[in-house]
C-alpha cells in the first residue's frame, strides 16, 4: 500500500537520501529553517511552508488565526515533515472551514494586532510570543490566538 500524504506528520524534520539501491535515513534537525531572514522586520521566508503543505495535503484549514487547524485535533498541533523523492498519492486539501464567518475572537485578543483574518505579521506577533529561555531554546509564551478559539481542540458542534 502507497504512503498518502497525511502519513507524513512527524515532529522532527527527516531528509531521506537514496544510495544505489539501499535507502539511510539521516536526522537534520533544523533550528534555523529560513532561506531568508529579515531580523528588523523579523519576517523569514522558509524552504518549506510547512502549515501550507500540511493544508495542501488535507490535514486541515488555515484558520483566521493563520494557524492549521484541523476537525480532531483543533489548533494545538505541531507539524513535521519527510522529504522523500518517492511518488504519493496526493489527498486534497481540507474542504472544511473552522472559522465561522462572524467569529472574530482570535482577530480581537490579539495583543498586538498582529491577525487580520487572513494572515499574520510576524514583526508584530514574534516580540510577544518567542522568548529564549536560560538554555537558549526559543519557546512560544503567547498563543492567546490558539486558547481563545472555540474549536481550538477540535470542532465544537453547533458553534
Amino acid at each position: 500500500m502507497k504512503p498518502t500524504a497525511k502519513d507524513i506528520s512527524l515532529t522532527v524534520s527527516l531528509v531521506l537520501f537514496k544510495y544505489s539501491l539501499a535507502w539511510s535515513i539521516r536526522v537534520l534537525i533544523i533550528y534555523y529553517p529560513y532561506e531568508y531572514w529579515n531580523k528588523e522586520e523579523q519576517v523569514g521566508h522558509a524552504i518549506l511552508s510547512m502549515r501550507h503543505a500540511a493544508y495542501l495535503a488535507g490535514l486541515g484549514s488555515l484558520g483566521k488565526n493563520a494557524l492549521l487547524t484541523n476537525m480532531k485535533l483543533g489548533n494545538i498541533i505541531q507539524i513535521g515533515a519527510v522529504l522523500t523523492d518517492t511518488e504519493l498519492d496526493p489527498d486534497k486539501p481540507a474542504e472544511y472551514s473552522m472559522c465561522p464567518d462572524n467569529c472574530r475572537l482570535c482577530i480581537e485578543a490579539c495583543p498586538a494586532n498582529a491577525l487580520d483574518g487572513k494572515t499574520v505579521d510576524q514583526k508584530l506577533c514574534r516580540p510577544l510570543s518567542n522568548f529564549r529561555n536560560e538554555r537558549g531554546f526559543v519557546l512560544k509564551k503567547c498563543n492567546i490566538c490558539r486558547k481563545i478559539c472555540p474549536n481550538y481542540a477540535g470542532i465544537i458542534p453547533g458553534f
